[in-house]
């Protein structure tokens, strides 16, 4: 307090506050000489100052009834006493209790549970155990709706944003003011991204349907999240080496374990409503330790420089609502972006009011994987290491590859799709990024909750998203970005064991080493190399993805060859032999631009399909283990074409090669058994010798590689 401020002939009532915080307040204007009401005292103020609760439930007394009141918070009083001068009630939000509509009421259920106050033991300590169940880390979501969630650790902000949400929304300034209000946004601040989006790419129609069903839908989602997580959802937080080896058990080869959280579409949808209102709090988890030695989780507190840290990516539509007026690109951009975010509401949202059961029983898998090597790898041979991600009994063989131009990797179905992810998930989506992985989340708005859930990637992490829709169609990449209409998602629902429905989408993401600042060369070195090895492991390791006893291929690219500056003919090797290692086919897609990549490709795929090199790989595994041995021995000791060299290296290895004769005549031109009584002539036109067509499942390598008709 400012010396020589006081309360003096001020007064001051209290309504709706605990008898402790009675206490504590009174003491409080007794030290600053603020005066508390009396209604016995015959003079009259002229007007009481009435510290209330943050959110009245009742009206004030009858010995109130006949004085002037000035309702104000016990965060006013303190603001006025640090700053030692009277403030305006009406000069901040939060100087006064929430103006709600008498139809809104606070409502938790019964059981809620606290995600904050869950961590803590009957002593107030606060409980690193794990709690949960195999896999869980025991961190728990921080919702908006938790009574911890406090501005300057005093104000509750829940009743303010379901009050501010709660007002009629009818126009983009309507719209445009909740969101400054929720977010506590700079009121010079313009939301001129959102206009551009809701007038420019919205006709008519739609603008109407947005304000007068959709968007009070959203509003009536984000308010009942009280009831709709009642217990928090756990955060999918890094896997420890201690963690996937109590998970999975001691072994000699690499451990995968897994983290997984299932939401309802529905549960989805509400909470991308709150990504769009942007009123998540910080997901960070900040471990300290304590001078005592007892450790100490905080979560979206202040970092001190020895905090180990567990980053999340930030869940807040907001910044992608403005940009500065004079870039007039990136506010084009920016809408067409929000467009897309746009679709997802105006076609969900209605099924929310019509078919809420189906939503309720539709469900998407949140998974984070995990890849723990027990060896030390520096001192490794490359078929030590490759036994050590191997999950064959016998020798490992090489899968099918194969470059295609026709196709996205959005488009492929019962692929796994891999998103050249950012060690964030989603990337800059939520901004002004719009590369791959962004341009994936904005078609399919579902997996947003992928940036409230998973943590920042480990360097032998990747997260699977297993049955999210898409909802449009786009045109153009980066800066030429545009949406590109409806789409609608043909992709079959499976009905699950437990009656659930689950799209049978597989997104897959992986994030990729920045080479852009740092001296390229380091990419092909064995440390790096294996890096990605592992990290596409992890990726391709999903369990979920295969029918019947087939797993399904890979539909992937150039992982991180972008602004990340990888080589690409690196990334298709890597990713050749992780696949090959999990038993699933490649399938690598090119860009128009990238053909050049396919005419590099076809010389090494035809010598790794050759009779030989098949019968070499079928009896010992050799074209995988020379694969292993070039990426982790040869790679790092040369220059030039990395697939030119790996060419060269398979080509001068085969020549080497001195297979048993009869195995590998036998490979190239079978013997006739001369025992066998000799078969009658059949018309070659008959039923009995017609070939049909081989399905997807059938398709063998050589299969693959020949050329279309």
């Amino acid at each position: 307090m400012s010396r020589g401020f006081s309360l003096g002939g001020a007064t001051f009532a209290f309504h709706c506050l605990p008898p402790v915080e009675c206490r504590e307040l009174a003491a409080l204007l007794h030290i600053n000489n603020g005066s508390l009401y009396d209604a016995a005292d015959p003079v009259k103020p002229d007007f009481i100052y009435l510290l209330t609760n943050y959110w009245a439930d009742c009206e004030p007394g009858a010995s109130l009834a006949n004085v002037p009141l000035r309702l104000v918070t016990r965060f006013w009083l303190q603001e006025t006493l640090r700053l030692g001068r009277w403030l305006r009630p009406d000069s901040h939000p939060f100087f006064e209790p929430p103006a709600r509509p008498s139809n809104l009421w606070l409502q938790y259920p019964t059981q809620y549970q606290d995600a904050d106050l869950d961590d803590v033991d009957a002593d107030g300590d606060v409980n690193m155990q794990d709690p949960g169940p195999a896999g869980s880390t025991g961190h728990k979501m921080r919702l908006p709706c938790s009574p911890s969630f406090l501005f300057r650790d005093e104000v509750p902000l829940w009743p303010y944003i379901t009050a501010m949400l709660a007002q009629p929304i009818q126009n983009l300034h309507d719209l445009a003011t909740r969101l400054q209000l929720v977010t506590l946004s700079d009121p010079r601040r313009r939301f001129n991204c959102l206009e551009y989006a809701l007038n420019e790419l919205l006709t008519q129609e739609e603008q109407t349907k947005f304000f007068k069903t959709v968007l009070p839908e959203m509003v009536r989602l984000v308010l009942h999240l009280p009831q709709m997580f009642a217990a928090p959802p756990p955060l999918l937080t890094p896997l420890e080496a201690e963690q996937i080896e109590s998970s999975t058990g001691s072994s000699s080869k690499a451990r995968v374990a897994t983290q997984m959280h299932r939401f309802t579409k529905l549960e989805a949808l509400t909470l991308v409503c709150g990504c769009f209102f942007g009123i998540f709090p910080d997901q960070d988890i900040v471990k300290s330790v304590q001078s005592n030695g007892s450790p100490q989780s905080k979560k979206a507190g202040r970092r001190n420089d020895n905090d180990d840290v567990i980053e999340f990516p930030y869940f807040t539509a907001v910044r992608m609502f403005s940009a500065p007026g004079n870039m007039t690109k990136l506010v084009a951009l920016k809408a067409q972006k929000i467009r897309c975010l746009l679709q997802y509401f105006l076609r969900v949202i209605p099924r929310a009011l019509s078919e809420r059961t189906a939503l309720s029983t539709e469900i998407i898998d949140f998974t984070r994987v995990g890849v723990h090597l027990p060896l030390a790898q520096g001192s490794n041979g490359p078929q030590d290491l490759l036994k050590l991600l191997t999950t064959q009994d016998l020798h490992p063989q090489l899968y099918a590859a194969r470059c295609v131009s026709d196709a996205l990797i959005e488009d492929l179905d019962e692929h796994l799709q891999i998103d050249f992810a950012n060690k964030f998930a989603g990337g800059g989506v939520l901004n002004s990024g719009c590369v791959q992985e962004e341009i994936r989340f904005l078609l399919s708005p579902e997996l947003l909750v992928s940036c409230l859930l998973f943590a920042k990637l480990e360097r032998h992490e990747a997260f699977v998203i297993h049955g999210t829709e898409r909802y449009c169609a786009y045109q153009g990449y980066g800066g030429s970005f545009v949406y590109g209409g409806n789409f609608e998602d043909t992709t079959a629902l499976v009905t699950l064991p437990d009656g659930c429905v689950r799209r049978q989408c597989v997104i897959v993401g992986i994030d990729a080493t920045d080479y852009s600042s740092a001296r390229m060369e380091k990419q092909y070195s064995r440390g790096h190399v294996w890096r990605d090895l592992v990290k596409a492991h992890a990726g391709f390791a999903y369990p979920d993805a295969h029918d019947d006893h087939y797993s399904w291929p890979v539909a992937t690219g150039n992982w991180g060859c972008g602004v990340f500056r990888g080589d690409r003919e690196l990334k298709f090797l890597i990713q050749w032999l992780a696949a090959s290692l999990r038993q699933r086919e490649l399938v690598y897609v090119l860009f128009e631009r990238d053909l050049d990549l396919q005419a590099k490709v076809e010389p090494l795929l035809t010598l790794a399909t050759c009779p030989k090199a098949i019968e070499w790989d079928r009896q010992s595994g050799g074209v995988i283990q020379w694969l292993a041995g070039f990426l982790l021995n040869e790679l790092s000791a040369g220059r030039g074409s990395v697939l030119a060299r790996a060419s060269r290296s398979l080509e001068q290895a085969l020549a080497k090669l001195e297979l048993p004769e009869s195995k590998q005549q036998a490979k190239t031109s079978p013997v006739l058994d001369t025992k066998q009584e000799p078969s009658l002539e059949v018309d070659e036109n008959s039923e009995a010798t017609k070939k049909k067509p081989k399905t997807m499942h059938q398709m063998t390598m050589q299969d693959f590689f020949a050329p279309k008709q």
